[in-house]
């Protein structure tokens, strides 16, 4: 468990600043491949060799874990002024759904097909997931960079020197 969260914690600032300065959804997408990659290698590959249950978990947590996050950034950019509590509060009561009917269709899949079948439902959750962001890239146009309006803030303000790795040079007048 902590090599996925570690894993999550590794790519959360570069994705969260290639999704501010590209659409969102193209990050999303990516993130999400990733994601269903290393699901399919741990379903497949991993199974009894320690390192590879270790590398694969580490990838797949590297990329899943920052989902949330990408994905309430794009929310927040289609909000109108004044709705981005009402925004994350579905976007809470939304993960919460997954996060109880997820679990039993999950524990379903792995007494009838056995562990690696957890990995298998989580990639067909991911695939799924990544034809609905082409659908809504095709469907509409991504919101300019320059008219978001909210963009990626650190708040770890404690450290010069991470605040300096954190935020572009020409962003240091925000901060």
């Amino acid at each position: 468990m902590s090599i996925g969260i570690i894993g999550g914690v590794v790519l959360q600032y570069p994705l969260g600043l290639y999704s501010d300065r590209f659409d969102r959804r193209l990050i999303i997408l990516l993130a999400t491949f990733g994601s269903l990659l290393a699901g399919l290698f741990l379903a497949f590959f991993a199974g009894s060799n320690e390192a590879a249950n270790y590398i694969g978990i580490f990838i797949f947590g590297a990329f899943a874990m920052p989902l949330y996050s990408l994905c309430s950034a794009h929310a927040n950019d289609h909000a109108a002024e004044g709705q981005h509590a009402l925004v994350s509060a579905g976007m809470l009561f939304f993960w919460s759904l997954g996060a109880i009917i997820g679990p039993l269709f999950a524990s379903v899949m792995l007494d009838v097909f056995g562990p690696q079948a957890l990995f298998i439902y989580t990639a067909t959750i991911l695939a799924a997931f990544m034809l609905y962001t082409l659908q809504r890239m095709a469907a509409r146009g991504g919101v300019p960079a320059g008219e978001r309006r909210m963009r990626f803030r650190n708040l770890l303000r404690t450290s010069a020197f991470f605040n300096k790795l954190a935020v572009p040079p020409d962003d240091k007048k925000d901060v």
